[in-house]
């Protein structure tokens, strides 16, 4: 067996000649597995400064502990390790399939029976210690099981399981990068439910404790976690089915952990909010509070962006209000542009976690979310029709002699929103409006 090397990297090598090199961890498991390269790891045998000395370029030292450079040749990213030995290099890798080594000359090394692994799809760690080494090597498992359809071995498994606990020590940004490639594989989404049942998901999110026994009978799953869960993976779902907007697909697309995280913590506080009236179980506000809440807790468990964080809170606060507007009869175009306005540029994304709570609590595909974000985005166009034909940030600035600013667009979209509420069009009358207003400020 032997694996074909670009012949660009083989001109970059050169130089190393007379160093014994080789090609190791996930480029070969990949050029194995007939899978598209993203990266070529190189591990050579031999002192790391005179290593970099002998290449050409100016490398990124990416580890001072691992000694690793990393090298960008026309596109392809290649990062340079050193070791005093093979063996022991391989041994303190991740996982088997990881563990392979070609030399130069196409000599295969595999003392872990990594090639055996990769052939019966299965994750299995080099040695017993590989998990306590680095414990982001549990998420790390998980992704190449989503990545690659693989599987598991039982002393794996148990392994995971043992270890978990140690991810409370790991830095939050790398476990927040871990997940983000995870979500990106094709069936990323299950990684939540793989979680909860593997006894991961509460020591990543402590505070979704009190959900796992919550009682819901509402729920076709029971228990709140379940529901959480349930939703998760309503969004895929929903990706998956013909006729949703295009632009739902795309928010989804550019926007994905943060959806799945949005679906994950959208009813995390009902537990907090659970009241019984008249017999029935009431959780007023728990999604105004679940949206201030994670806030917070974001910060804390994951060190997400502000981005990210805000996008978050926007979802979780607003996702109620598709259901109320579609239970409502007589819903007037101040209501969807009320529930529009306030969701801004995340509005789609309410829409997604929304429709795909309901998919969770009655199992149903109901395509009035669809309808409901379609007369919405009707509405919007109408306004901004209305925008360009009755008031303008000219008119805003000649009336109250302001300068340009962010204060003229705020006006120009609260002028819209009373023209639209008391259908009126007459330029003078939001003016006057806008004049009462200013004056409260």
């Amino acid at each position: 067996m032997n694996i074909k090397i670009p012949k660009d990297i083989k001109t970059f090598l050169k130089p190393l000649k007379d160093f014994d090199y080789y090609f190791v961890g996930g480029f070969v498991r990949d050029k194995i597995l007939k899978r598209k390269i993203k990266d070529i790891d190189i591990l050579v045998i031999e002192d790391f400064d005179k290593v970099i000395k002998r290449l050409y370029g100016n490398p990124i030292i990416l580890n001072e502990r691992f000694k690793t450079a990393r090298y960008f040749i026309n596109g392809k990213q290649v990062d340079i390790n050193v070791s005093d030995s093979l063996y022991t290099d391989l041994k303190r890798r991740d996982f088997t399939i990881n563990s392979i080594a070609f030399s130069r000359n196409m000599e295969l090394f595999d003392p872990f029976n990594g090639l055996k692994d990769l052939k019966k799809g299965v994750i299995k760690i080099t040695n017993k210690d590989s998990l306590k080494d680095d414990s982001l090597r549990i998420l790390r498992a998980y992704r190449f099981k989503y990545i690659l359809n693989f599987k598991f071995s039982k002393d794996t498994l148990k392994s995971i399981k043992e270890n978990s606990s140690l991810l409370k020590d790991v830095a939050k940004e790398r476990i927040l990068n871990e997940l983000e490639m995870i979500v990106e594989s094709e069936k990323g989404y299950r990684i939540f439910r793989d979680l909860k049942n593997d006894g991961i998901l509460l020591i990543l999110f402590p505070f979704l404790k009190n959900s796992e026994k919550f009682f819901h009978k509402k729920y076709r799953s029971n228990y709140l976690l379940n529901h959480l869960i349930n939703t998760v993976e309503a969004i895929d779902t929903i990706i998956n089915q013909k006729g949703i907007p295009s632009s739902w697909k795309k928010y989804y697309m550019n926007y994905k952990l943060d959806i799945y995280l949005s679906a994950l913590f959208h009813d995390f506080e009902k537990p907090e909010c659970f009241k019984v009236i008249n017999g029935k179980q009431t959780f007023f506000n728990h999604d105004i509070l679940g949206g201030d809440k994670i806030k917070l807790l974001l910060k804390s468990q994951l060190k997400i962006s502000n981005e990210s964080e805000k996008r978050i809170s926007t979802i979780i606060e607003n996702h109620m209000r598709p259901h109320f507007l579609l239970n409502s009869k007589n819903v007037t175009d101040k209501g969807y542009f009320k529930l529009l306005r306030d969701c801004g540029n995340d509005f789609e994304g309410v829409m997604l976690v929304s429709m795909a709570d309901k998919i969770s609590s009655e199992g149903v595909i109901d395509t009035r979310y669809i309808d409901l974000y379609k007369k919405t985005m009707k509405i919007k166009r109408k306004i901004e029709t209305k925008r360009i034909e009755f008031i303008t940030g000219k008119d805003i600035i000649e009336k109250f002699k302001l300068s340009p600013g962010p204060l003229i667009g705020k006006l120009i979209e609260k002028g819209n929103l009373f023209a639209i509420e008391n259908n009126i069009s007459e330029k003078e009358k939001i003016l006057n409006y806008l004049e009462d207003y200013l004056k409260k400020l």
